[in-house]
């Protein structure tokens, strides 16, 4: 087992400082919400865009998302001999 803590931030008050890889959490309704990894980009200020993207594209495919983080590094398994 492994453990790994994540410090997550306010999307609405607080954006990645360079375009990048997230981890991002958002929900739904009451019963369902949801992590996924996403770009963010710094250019259109937007989750799930690339700084490549037209501003068009961006909004297009913009997701709004209640919190983000640093993506968390996870060690790797030790090669078997």
């Amino acid at each position: 087992m492994i453990k790994v803590t994540l410090e997550m931030h306010d999307a609405r008050k607080v954006r990645p400082d360079g375009s990048r890889r997230v981890l991002a959490y958002k929900r739904y309704d009451a019963e369902y919400s949801s992590f996924i990894t996403l770009s963010y980009s710094a250019k259109s200020n937007v989750f799930n865009a690339w700084d490549h993207n037209s501003a068009e594209e961006a909004v297009k495919t913009a997701i709004e998302v209640d919190y983000w983080c640093e993506l968390p590094e996870i060690p790797g398994r030790e090669e078997e001999n």
